[in-house]
């Protein structure tokens, strides 16, 4: 079998005892099992079980952070980003335990703020701004967009769409005018 069929397999088991029960009660054991492996097959791929959220994790994250950056429309790119951490918010919770949880967030941020400072820039929100203004002007933005992500559960799709709004509305009344519009 060729090791990236292994490794999928391994992830999958993962993804279907995450359905079944709480992450923290996913054991090697269990994953073993469900992937017809050996436990020494699992430690060839991962260190633990957190070695292996972070791998999903960090799959998932290229993947969405593709997918929601590559929207010309901030609104509708935020509110992919924020439904897909409502969908894995338990895996993302129980991913904050680990080392690596600071550096996947990171590489998220640095992901948000490239996205957003071209934006911004695009529309002309910079054109009053020296570049040490608008580098802080799209880290108080990120900051905000990793805050809301991270700091406070979503509730559901609605709270997905109602915190977007409200995020957008504070962008307009702090710019004076509409991230979404060319100047």
């Amino acid at each position: 079998m060729q090791q990236g069929n292994t490794k999928e397999r391994i992830v999958e088991a993962y993804i279907e005892l995450e359905s079944e029960r709480p992450v923290e009660k996913i054991t090697v054991t269990a994953l073993v099992e469900r992937s017809r492996i050996t436990r020494k097959t699992f430690y060839y791929y991962f260190k633990d079980i957190y070695d292996l959220m972070e791998y999903r994790m960090e799959r998932e994250m290229k993947r969405i952070m593709e997918e929601t950056m590559s929207q010309p429309d901030p609104e509708k790119a935020l509110t992919q980003l924020y439904m897909y951490i409502m969908e894995n918010q338990k895996h993302i919770r129980a991913l904050s335990e680990s080392v690596q949880f600071m550096a996947l967030r990171r590489q998220m941020g640095e992901k948000v703020y490239q996205y957003f400072y071209n934006h911004l820039e695009r529309i002309g929100m910079f054109k009053n701004l020296t570049m040490p203004e608008a580098a802080m002007a799209v880290q108080i933005i990120i900051f905000s967009v990793m805050g809301v992500a991270f700091d406070a559960p979503f509730k559901d799709e609605a709270d997905v769409k109602e915190r977007v709004a409200t995020f957008m509305s504070v962008i307009r009344k702090c710019t004076g005018c509409d991230p979404m519009q060319v100047r």
